[in-house]
């Protein structure tokens, strides 16, 4: 697939970070996966999940597209929990058995996209996006 592949991982799926992706992408066409709706478990050393854990066939579809970009609200300076869970796993595209996996996700190209709903940044950071000036007169 040619279009690119959007991970949100907000609490809410139809929060502010999905209105800011339905923004940037408003004329291109992207496959959306919020991760509300496929869990991804915390990673164990063990690897060993439930069988409703969906982080494999996550990993498969980041073969499929030569563009991914991550989703995910700030909270309390960092990315959302179900992101976190989701960049946790990535581990286990380095160890066997789905090493190969991991290897095949090389050729794409990620982007993060953090939202906070605020016009500044905290000291030492760089804002890609903040909210708009307030309108309300």
């Amino acid at each position: 697939m040619n279009k690119p592949l959007v991970i949100l991982g907000s609490a809410r799926s139809d929060g502010d970070t999905r209105r800011l992706v339905s923004q940037v992408l408003t004329n291109v066409p992207h496959q959306l996966i919020d991760l509300q709706q496929w869990p991804v478990a915390p990673y164990n050393y063990p690897q060993e999940y439930p069988a409703q854990d969906t982080f494999l066939a996550l990993a498969d579809l980041l073969l499929h597209h030569p563009v991914v970009v991550f989703a995910t609200p700030v909270y309390w300076y960092s990315m959302s929990g179900s992101m976190k869970d989701f960049f946790d796993r990535l581990t286990e595209l380095t160890e066997p058995p789905h090493k190969q996996l991991g290897r095949g996700c090389v050729a794409s190209t990620y982007s993060c996209s953090p939202w906070a709903p605020t016009r500044s940044c905290p000291k030492g950071s760089r804002c890609h996006f903040a909210a708009p000036p307030s309108t309300s007169t």
